[in-house]
C-alpha cells in the first residue's frame, strides 16, 4: 500500500492486482493552464476490460489518453475530459466501424479539484464517487455516474457524461475505486 501524504489533505491509494499486471489504473496530475494563475489537481480510478496483460495494454492506452485529454483541454472539466477519452479510445482501438470492431473501454471516475482543494468537480463513466459528510458519520453518500462507459460500443450519436460539484468544505472523506476491489 502507498501513502502520500500533502500540506493539506490525506490520499491513499490500495493497489493490489490479481495478477503481476492489471487492467485497473490511478492516475493523479497536478496541471497549470497556460497563462492561468489557477493550478488544478486531477485524481481518476479506472477499470479497463479484460485482466492481465490485454488490460494492463488498454489501461496504458487510457493513462496515455487521459494524459494528452488533460494537457490539450487544460480548461476543460472532467465530463469534457471523459467524452474526449471516450473518442481516442474509440479511434486507437478502430471502434468506429461496425464490422469486426473490440467492444473493449473502461470505466473511469474523474475528479478535478481546485488549488486550495476545497470544491470538486467529478464526471463517472460507470464508476461512482463516494464520500463521507463528517468524520463519525455512519452514513455514507454516493455521486452516481453516467451509466456510460468510455470505448467500446455506441449507438447515441455522442456520448455526454455529466458534472457533479461538491463543496469540499462540507466532506470528511470521499473514494474511488475499481469494481476489482469489490469483485476480490
Amino acid at each position: 500500500m502507498e501513502t502520500t501524504e500533502t500540506e493539506t489533505k490525506n490520499f491513499f491509494i490500495l493497489y493490489k492486482p490479481k495478477d503481476i499486471v492489471s487492467g485497473d489504473f490511478y492516475h493523479a496530475i497536478a496541471h497549470k493552464p497556460t497563462g492561468s494563475k489557477n493550478e488544478l489537481f486531477y485524481m481518476c480510478t479506472a477499470d479497463c476490460t479484460g485482466h492481465g496483460v490485454p488490460g494492463a495494454l488498454l489501461s496504458i492506452v487510457g493513462d496515455m489518453l487521459l494524459n494528452e485529454s488533460i494537457s490539450t483541454h487544460p480548461d476543460s472539466d472532467p465530463a469534457t475530459l471523459l467524452s474526449y477519452m471516450h473518442e481516442n479510445v474509440r479511434s486507437v482501438l478502430c471502434q468506429k466501424n461496425e464490422r469486426g470492431s473490440s467492444r473493449d473501454g473502461m470505466e473511469v471516475a474523474l475528479c478535478r479539484f481546485d488549488k486550495q482543494f476545497t470544491e470538486l468537480m467529478y464526471a463517472g463513466a460507470n464508476r461512482p464517487l463516494y464520500y463521507f459528510e463528517h468524520q463519525y458519520s455512519e452514513h455514507i453518500s454516493m455521486i452516481k455516474p453516467t451509466r456510460k462507459g468510455i470505448g467500446g460500443l455506441q449507438k447515441e450519436e455522442t456520448r455526454v457524461f455529466d458534472n457533479h460539484i461538491l463543496d469540499l468544505n462540507h466532506v470528511y472523506c470521499l473514494y474511488l475505486f475499481s469494481d476489482g476491489y469489490v469483485d476480490q
